[in-house]
């Protein structure tokens, strides 16, 4: 009875969960039984005998009360806590623990062994944790993958502090070389939104102003979602990147061109235009990408995978199909949605090259070719042609790591973590991807198979494609709606003049409200007043579109500021004096913005009417 009302509670909660579950065979290993005793007040203590050792994952005198200690180590009082637990147990830790989180944390639960999950399905009454949203739920060999991904969504430089992870006493011990993965996991999740938080202050202000400097290219451009299903995905998709390997076969890509679909990242674009390869597409990303690179006549009207974040410099020099891939906030998939037009948000990765994977998988190629994607330092420099990126090579900056030769090659860490981000994402297409790494030097790749260039091209490229025809073929976005979208563009210019009066607002109910919390006693009536006009106002302006276009400028510049936003004590008073003082810290700095980007957007504007 158990086992069927956990069932189906699965299959009415978590459906995409019990699909899983019924799909997998969870069966019983050698040397390994699960079972249910009794403590010495009654309540239950699961076993585990694994390899003829036997472990008791709870106290055989009093479980709740071992269990009530052993959460009094953590503190939920904070605001949006990630707890992540390593082991389910028999669920009494589980339980304990959420009754203790606020209804805005979340738990991450992943049970390392599906036999114990089978066991605890048929055993233990789950209801309570199946209809919990707090709860995500993952099983090795079910959904383990999901894991770092649900994880990293939720992860932000704002609340790493506020994260809490936990193991299930014995679990460490019985699955030592389970939890080493998932404790890397987490680490590299915060290490992850760590790099994204300093290259976000670093680039932030290029961030806005290109996004808002682009904004008239929406009125002749398209989405990476109007190509789904238009290309031939048995061609092969090869990205070519910059590494110094590329040098050793940037010839034997003019045998692919017309039977392939071959995409070149910002900083390869000059060395195949100087080897006379024809490639069909670009890719740029990053803000600050010096525009020499794209400069060739030669590619200025080839189709373009940007952002609006992209470099206007090169966005304003190119003439050919622009293509967005890539949100800003949530700008692009509003303005979308608003005409009836798919966008969302895609997993772009850390880097151009990452950015170029994503491509080619959104567009459901099925053969990804990987060429001067090196991820390691070349005997002569960082990039082909012996160029070098600026990044010194120091002792301490140079970590070692497997060629695909099988030697040790020298990298760096940006690059670990991108070969790792590579990793993750050709584990998780369960082989319907097949990757190739034709590189020819640089970092193995694990899950890529290592051809050289000409196999692949003897190999793969052996049909004509029609890529450039179905790139020129594709009507802009909004060619049929093109004055309501241009009417929507120019609506910015109030909104700039709303935001500018709605920060001046909050401003002076902060004033207001810093005032009343100094005066003895507390007026707390007036002051609720001013903080719940506060509360308003800045939800208000956080619906703005224009204020998406801001927000990463605006973070950029407000982390020290918010870096405590979700810190919660136990005076009450004084957490109430540092939410005001932190909101307006926050619009000081939102108000100096908004007068550095007012040329930008007025500059926008005079664009979008005269178009």
């Amino acid at each position: 009875m158990i086992y069927e009302k956990n069932i189906c509670e699965l299959k009415d909660y978590r459906p995409q969960f019990y699909n899983k579950i019924k799909a997998e065979n969870l069966a019983k290993r050698l040397n390994f039984n699960v079972r249910t005793t009794t403590a010495k007040d009654g309540n239950p203590v699961l076993e585990i005998e694994k390899e003829q050792h036997l472990y008791r994952l709870n106290s055989m005198y009093r479980p709740l009360a071992e269990v009530k200690r052993w959460c009094e180590q953590y503190q939920f009082q904070n605001l949006g806590i990630n707890v992540t637990m390593f082991g389910m147990g028999n669920l009494l830790f589980v339980c304990e623990l959420l009754k203790r989180m606020k209804a805005d944390s979340k738990l991450y639960l992943y049970e390392p062994e599906p036999e114990v999950f089978d066991y605890i399905l048929h055993m233990v009454d789950m209801t309570f944790l199946i209809t919990d949203k707090r709860v995500f739920l993952y099983v090795s060999g079910v959904n383990e993958k999901e894991f770092y991904y649900d994880l990293a969504k939720q992860t932000h430089w704002s609340n790493l502090a506020m994260q809490i992870h936990c193991c299930h006493p014995k679990y460490e011990e019985i699955f030592p070389k389970e939890y080493e993965i998932f404790c890397k996991w987490i680490l590299q999740c915060d290490t992850t939104e760590i790099v994204n938080r300093n290259t976000g202050v670093f680039f932030a202000k290029a961030f806005t102003e290109n996004s808002i400097r682009n904004l008239p290219f929406l009125l002749e451009s398209n989405s990476i979602f109007e190509f789904l299903g238009k290309f031939d995905t048995e061609l092969p998709a090869i990205i070519v990147a910059a590494g110094p390997s590329l040098d050793k076969n940037i010839d034997i890509l003019k045998k692919a061109e017309g039977k392939s679909f071959m995409i070149a990242t910002d900083t390869a674009v000059r060395h195949l235009v100087k080897a006379g390869v024809k490639f069909d597409c670009m890719i740029t990303v990053d803000p600050k990408k010096p525009e020499r690179y794209m400069a060739a006549p030669e590619c200025q009207k080839l189709p373009l995978f940007c952002s609006l974040e992209s470099n206007f410099n090169i966005m304003h020099q190119h003439r050919g199909k622009k293509i967005w891939f890539r949100d800003a906030g949530e700008y692009l998939t509003k303005l979308y949605h608003k005409f009836g037009k798919e966008f969302s948000m895609l997993k772009a990765g850390g880097n151009v090259a990452a950015g170029a994977w994503t491509i080619c998988r959104t567009l459901g190629f099925r053969r990804i070719v990987f060429v001067g994607q090196d991820l390691a330092y070349g005997e002569n420099g960082t990039h082909a042609g012996g160029g070098v990126d600026g990044v010194t090579k120091d002792v301490g900056d140079v970590i070692l790591t497997k060629g695909i030769f099988g030697n040790e090659i020298q990298t760096r860490e940006d690059w670990r973590m991108y070969l790792e981000w590579f990793e993750r994402e050709i584990a998780d297409c369960e082989n319907k991807i097949d990757v190739i790494d034709a590189t020819e030097g640089g970092a193995l790749i694990h899950g890529s198979s290592v051809m050289t260039l000409q196999e692949v091209v003897d190999k793969y490229c052996t049909r004509k494609g029609d890529v450039a025809e179905i790139f020129d073929d594709m009507p802009a976005s909004f060619s049929e709606n093109l004055v309501e979208v241009k009417k929507e563009l120019l609506h910015m210019q109030k909104e700039f003049q709303d935001l500018s009066f709605k920060t001046e607002e909050i401003l002076h109910e902060a004033d207001k409200a810093l005032v009343l919390l100094g005066e003895k006693p507390v007026k707390m009536y007036e002051f609720e007043y001013y903080a719940k006009k506060i509360s308003k106002t800045n939800e208000w302006i956080g619906k703005q579109s224009l204020f998406m276009l801001l927000l990463r400028y605006i973070d950029g510049k407000s982390v020290e500021i918010l870096k405590n936003m979700n810190v919660v004590t136990d005076n009450v008073e004084q957490d109430r004096y540092d939410m005001v003082v932190m909101m307006q810290e926050y619009y000081k700095i939102v108000k100096v913005i908004l007068k550095e980007i007012e040329p930008f957007v007025a500059e926008a504007i005079e664009t979008i009417k005269r178009a």
